[in-house]
């Protein structure tokens, strides 16, 4: 049987103070002058509370003022299938269905999904990513917004002026109809020109959820906003990127999304 991993963060953020010391007097007597730095730790564990990965960042005072610890109970990273951090621009979760791999050159942010098996639904899926956090703004070119859907050597292409873009401030996306035809090779891929990407504490999630019934409608497919968590207790959050209302992700498949923490 083939086994899923399920990828847990945990972020853990604390100041150190570090002293140095200065002669004041005759009698030797000593001042400490302080200083301190602020580091978040980014934990990444396995479904068994394995650790498997760390890293270690510095932060400002003020983004540790403000730091959100999120509670567990929401899932906030349950539902991301894989984590890539300390500067790898790509990074690709695989399931027994579908890759979903999601990079960045500094000039553009890509999410792509190859299916490795055609699935027997073909309707409204929905493919994006979420800026988590970034230690500046990433602003990019909403016109060079395109997808593409490559089935059995055809294309179909959608601009940024497409009806079925989802475009909020902290993410972009698609709902995408898969074509009914599609008999050998499905791939659909997301690509954005960015203007600038900060090298230091950039988190981007992506993800692709497949429609699991044509029941869903596209009032409903488009009927969500970005973020890697919720504390609505109405939504869910999908891939660790699509906040959907809990009547409709039942319509998904709820695949895990892909992480990139991009820390230089």
């Amino acid at each position: 049987m083939k086994k899923i991993w399920f990828i847990l963060l945990s972020l853990f953020v604390f100041p150190i103070v570090t002293f140095a010391q200065e002669n004041i007097g005759e009698d030797d007597s000593l001042a400490f002058l302080s200083t301190t730095g602020y580091f978040k730790t980014i934990s990444v564990y396995d479904q068994n509370d394995i650790l498997v990965d760390t890293a270690t960042i510095k932060i400002t005072e003020n983004q540790y003022e403000n730091e959100v610890i999120l509670p567990s109970e929401y899932g906030i990273m349950r539902s991301i299938g894989e984590s890539c951090i300390n500067g790898i621009f790509t990074c690709t979760y695989n399931t027994e269905y579908k890759a979903t791999t999601l990079s960045t050159n500094g000039r553009h942010i890509n999410v792509k999904t190859t299916w490795k098996q055609i699935p027997k639904i073909k309707h409204l899926d929905t493919i994006g990513f979420v800026i988590v956090s970034s230690d500046g703004p990433i602003t990019y070119n909403p016109s060079s917004f395109t997808v593409t859907q490559k089935y059995d050597g055809n294309i179909i292409t959608y601009d940024g002026n497409s009806g079925n873009r989802v475009r909020k401030e902290n993410g972009d996306g698609l709902v995408t109809n898969i074509v009914n035809t599609v008999s050998s090779s499905l791939e659909v891929e997301l690509d954005v020109i960015i203007y600038n990407l900060p090298l230091n504490n950039t988190v981007i999630n992506a993800a692709y959820e497949h429609a699991v019934t044509t029941t869903l409608t596209a009032t409903e497919a488009k009927n969500f906003t970005y973020g890697n968590y919720t504390n609505d207790s109405g939504k869910t959050v999908l891939g660790g990127t699509f906040i959907y209302p809990n009547n409709v992700i039942s319509k998904y498949d709820q695949t895990q999304g892909v992480q990139l923490v991009v820390n230089i």
